[in-house]
């Protein structure tokens, strides 16, 4: 009886070391510190960075890629913002000095920042349309690109992310401050709680792309909340508890199969299911991932998923080289950069590094391949790019820090 009485306490005491509140996810974000057996993992992360900011005139480094027979969408803008401005701190330099690496990639975000993220045009390009046709055009005019979900949520809230994000790792809230009515009023226009216009996750019809309308939600407004209590606004204590809405609707979406995720199509949001993609870990941050670590029924889900999302199907016993099974619809493969197996690949190493959180000599041998191939150079590759931070992540002291 003694022994029982004893395992219940050690069990309470073990539960409530790895518990984490929705206000700490929303308060506290992941600072690394020491990091120890990664030095050619930060060199890897240093070469791809310089690459990007040797060539800074290629817009299409997190829009859009022409290099496919069709336009496919690499990556949001938002998305990549966000995984960039995480980097900053692993780059040498001085964050105001654009002779380092760091200061060029801090200045590269900012012009996106600037020019994309607070640009009415561009967050027009995710309003809702009730006609259904091509009516946005990407930052590369080569070609129209169509986005049929109506609907101001996925990207919509991607971007908000990475306006928060910007302003975190390179301190400029000045810039955020200056356009706050603008940031104000995007909040306003999006749809703020996961409806049926969300479900599992939204398709862009004829390009293949999925992403989770719920991570996107979370994220979103875990980032408006951050930018609204920098600035005092009253408007967090609303956008705070909708931000706890999202994120309990975040622990309803991980008990997905690989091989049978809801997704929606089309202007009206038809329901399907496709197979090969994981949502739970698209456009996941470290956030999401203590978030669902923290919180033991839907861990074990997320361990029992990638388990069997790692073991089955065209990717079973090399889950993590995906592009090799690069196929669409099964009639083509894909030279570049086409949505499929090798977004899988990332969705489970993000699961792993930042749900399970898996040790970094572990993650070190599965460390996915980069999904663009050919003639597009790696620093397109923001999937990949933010795998590899997740990696070096694993290999540092962690603490969660105030994020605002």
């Amino acid at each position: 009886m003694k022994k029982l009485v004893l395992c219940i306490i050690l069990l309470m005491i073990t539960t409530e070391l790895f518990s984490v509140t929705d206000d700490e996810i929303i308060n506290q974000t992941m600072q690394l510190g020491t990091i120890t057996g990664a030095d050619d993992l930060i060199n890897e992360l240093q070469t791809i960075i310089q690459g990007l900011v040797d060539n800074p005139v290629n817009n299409g480094w997190v829009g859009i890629n022409f290099t496919a027979s069709k336009p496919r969408i690499l990556y949001f803008r938002g998305r990549a913002v966000a995984v960039l401005s995480m980097c900053i701190p692993l780059m040498p330099g001085t964050i105001n000095d654009t002779g380092t690496l760091k200061g060029k990639l801090a200045s590269i975000l900012k012009a996106q920042v600037t020019g994309y993220l607070l640009n009415n045009t561009y967050w027009d390009w995710e309003h809702e349309t009730t006609s259904g046709g091509s009516y946005i055009t990407p930052g590369n005019p080569r070609c129209s690109v169509e986005w049929h979900h109506r609907w101001r949520v996925g990207p919509h809230w991607d971007k908000m992310y990475g306006l928060w994000a910007y302003a975190y790792y390179t301190g400029d809230w000045q810039t955020l401050q200056s356009n706050l009515n603008f940031i104000k009023q995007r909040y306003t226009d999006g749809y703020r709680t996961a409806d049926s216009s969300q479900r599992t996750a939204m398709n862009s019809e004829a390009m293949t792309v999925y992403r989770s309308g719920i991570n996107d939600l979370a994220n979103g407004l875990i980032g408006y909340v951050r930018i609204a209590e920098h600035f005092g606004d009253s408007t967090r204590t609303q956008a705070r508890t909708e931000a706890k809405s999202a994120l309990a609707s975040v622990l309803t979406n991980i008990n997905v199969a690989w091989n049978n995720a809801t997704i929606t199509q089309g202007w009206d949001n038809t329901v399907f299911h496709t197979t090969g993609e994981w949502t739970p870990g698209y456009n996941l941050t470290p956030e999401l991932g203590r978030w669902i670590n923290g919180n033991p029924t839907q861990l074990s889900q997320a361990q029992s998923r990638l388990n069997e999302a790692a073991n089955a199907g065209e990717l079973k016993g090399h889950w993590w080289c995906g592009y090799i099974n690069n196929l669409w619809k099964g009639y083509e493969l894909a030279g570049e950069d086409m949505w499929g197996m090798e977004c899988l690949s990332a969705e489970l190493f993000l699961g792993r590094a930042w749900m399970l959180q898996e040790s970094g000599s572990t993650l070190k041998q599965v460390k996915p391949w980069h999904t663009v191939i050919g003639s597009t150079p790696e620093y397109m590759d923001i999937p990949y790019i933010s795998c590899l931070y997740a990696l070096i992540s694993r290999y540092a002291t962690v603490t969660w820090v105030t994020a605002y």
